[in-house]
């Protein structure tokens, strides 16, 4: 340890004569936090997984937008200011000489984990708290510092299957303190259902994000409907998995804002929601519901719609299957900062001609013979 130090003392002493003086940057912490060493292609840093759905070449929402994800660089509203492009970000201010930083806290991680916020207000005012907050975990317990720093690996979304290491069974096995019972649920599901697709409670969702106002000629703000809960979608996981998504619907194309000759698109993703419930659903939460059997039947259901001008949505479990048609109500909201207008009920707004109905990133829809096991009532 004292010959390390020796030969770091160099290094130091270089950074100062070079102007590294004060704070140290993240590329300055590197050097002498080797655990830091890959930070910079880690997903933390480069926010490379909102590129990745963005991107034209993907199928994303530069096709919808016209408008490349390199232009987002609203000072605080841009998508490319979403990341931590520096240790101090998580760790706070570092000491020079750089010393082991402090460990992150868990209001750090909700600064920026803003859906994830909202998840545990709505949970702690239903009073319906996630388990494992309920037992007083906290996201270090769970989620590793390879997750947080990266392990040299440009993964493109921590969705990419070897990107999160945390997985329920981890902690929940036949030889850990908390071994899965032998329900009759766990046997039938055994091999072809993810943990969370029955035990997640809710997800939130961010409705209606309009595009336009984060692009270069809008004001900045990623101008959104709300977020919409109560609510989870199931589809096939990256693993061949039933396990749950969210869902995502966009407003954007049009740089006047004239939403009627804009575009809308909608995409699904799997999503570890950190509403835990134990136990899981009943049957009948999923199987034999009225919107499994309209899915299958009509191959359409609507997630929202007006009732005496009051938006109402979809709730419980929603199968994402292969050939439906997903009908939503966007709004408009004028870009003008400052503007009375609020938002204004669209009767039709087309989609996309060059995107599909919807988009299921990391995953499938599920089959027809899925949905068939679905709509049917279990005694």
């Amino acid at each position: 340890m004292k010959k390390k130090i020796l030969m770091l003392l160099p290094v130091v002493f270089i950074l100062i004569a070079a102007g590294f003086q004060g704070t140290a940057s993240g590329d300055t912490c590197t050097l002498c936090h080797e655990f830091c060493s890959d930070y910079a292609t880690s997903l933390h840093h480069s926010a490379r997984g909102m590129q990745f759905w963005y991107a034209a070449y993907n199928g994303g929402l530069e096709l919808m937008t016209g408008v490349p994800y390199s232009d987002f660089t609203h000072p605080t509203a841009g998508c490319k200011n979403c990341h931590a492009p520096t240790c101090e970000r998580c760790h706070g201010t570092m000491p020079e000489p750089p010393e082991t930083p402090a460990t992150p806290t868990q209001a750090t991680c909700l600064g920026c984990h803003a859906r994830e916020s909202a998840m545990i207000a709505k949970d702690d005012a239903s009073g319906t708290p996630d388990v494992h907050r309920a037992a007083g975990l906290e996201c270090a317990f769970c989620h590793s510092s390879r997750e947080m720093r990266g392990d040299g690996n440009a993964y493109v979304s921590l969705k990419e299957p070897g990107a999160m290491d945390t997985k329920c069974e981890k902690c929940h096995n036949d030889g850990s303190l908390h071994p899965l019972p032998h329900t009759a649920s766990h046997i039938v599901h055994e091999g072809r259902l993810d943990c969370k697709a029955c035990h997640e409670r809710r997800v939130v969702s961010c409705y209606n994000c309009h595009m336009d106002t984060a692009a270069p000629y809008g004001t900045g703000n990623r101008v959104a409907k709300g977020q919409l809960t109560d609510w989870v979608f199931l589809i096939n996981g990256p693993d061949g998995k039933v396990t749950s998504a969210n869902m995502q619907t966009f407003v954007g194309g049009d740089p006047d804002n004239i939403i009627g000759t804009g575009k809308t698109a909608l995409m699904f993703a799997p999503v570890h929601s950190h509403s835990i419930m134990s136990p899981g659903r009943a049957c009948g939460d999923c199987h034999g519901t009225a919107a499994a059997k309209r899915i299958y039947d009509k191959r359409k259901i609507n997630l929202t719609w007006l009732e005496d001008g009051v938006l109402k949505q979809q709730t419980g479990v929603i199968p994402v299957a292969a050939g439906t048609v997903y009908k939503f109500i966007a709004y408009d909201k004028d870009n003008t900062v400052g503007s009375s207008t609020g938002w204004v009920t669209l009767a039709d707004v087309p989609k996309q001609a060059n995107l599909k109905l919807y988009t299921v990133a990391f995953g499938k829809p599920l089959t027809r013979k899925q949905m068939s096991l679905l709509k049917t009532s279990i005694p």
